[in-house]
């Protein structure tokens, strides 16, 4: 029988690292690609009201066709604590967000009866200021209206 010897001085292979940087860009592209961004940090608190039947919108969010209105009691205590209307990155009046309507939509190139408007409200706003909010949609031809809720369990 044969006698098997250790190797003695042999050191281990090195490991073949030139597919990395290959794979690294790979996952970087991938991420870039996949992830969102989000536009705009609510300054107001909003609790979504529950609903029995909802419809996902992200098809229409990511071919840019929906614009996000936010409606609650701000959430730093300098601000106030009566209900507010955040447009973008400010607070605005019912009465403003028409004017803000025009500007978004001219900015998309689109027409303004395309492009939906999803008011997340806060479950303690009134709808007396929403109905406010909607008419002064209505009255640049704003009429589709989405409502963010969560999706609920159905009642009966």
């Amino acid at each position: 029988m044969a006698k098997f010897k250790k190797g003695g001085g042999k050191a281990s292979p090195a490991i073949n690292t030139s597919a990395l940087p290959d794979i690294i860009f790979m996952l970087l592209f991938f991420f870039m690609v996949a992830t969102t961004s989000k536009d705009i940090d609510p300054m107001v608190k909003v609790e979504r009201p529950k609903s029995t039947e909802t419809v996902d919108l992200t098809p229409f969010k990511q071919r840019n066709e929906i614009d996000f209105v936010f409606i609650g009691k701000p959430l730093k205590a300098n601000f106030g604590d009566q209900v507010r209307l955040q447009l973008d990155g400010q607070f605005g009046d019912p009465e403003n967000i028409g004017k803000w309507k025009r500007v978004k939509v001219d900015d998309k190139g689109a027409q303004i009866e395309n492009v939906i408007t999803c008011l997340k409200t806060d479950k303690e706003v009134g709808y007396g200021y929403i109905y406010k909010v909607k008419e002064a949609l209505r009255d640049v031809k704003a009429l589709q209206v989405a409502y963010g809720a969560e999706q609920g369990k159905p009642k009966y």
